[in-house]
């Protein structure tokens, strides 16, 4: 058995076994720079972008407030 310290090794296991997202099935409209725009990066957004783009729309951006830089 192998120990590793990086904690993401399950997270990129998982993807690979889930495969790579299907392709776009949104047709390009000229201007339009996304197809879907979620606003609010937390646990629920970045879970409803992920879904998105397992369900063939790509484009998908991911906004969230930050606090001011100190």
């Amino acid at each position: 058995m192998t120990i590793t310290t990086d904690p993401d090794v399950g997270a990129r296991e998982a993807l690979r076994l889930i495969g790579p997202d299907p392709d776009n099935w949104i047709p390009d409209r000229p201007g339009v720079d996304q197809n879907v725009t979620v606003v609010g990066g937390s646990g629920s957004g970045s879970t409803f972008a992920f879904a998105l783009r397992r369900a063939g729309i790509g484009r998908v951006t991911v906004i969230d407030a930050a606090d001011e830089a100190a």
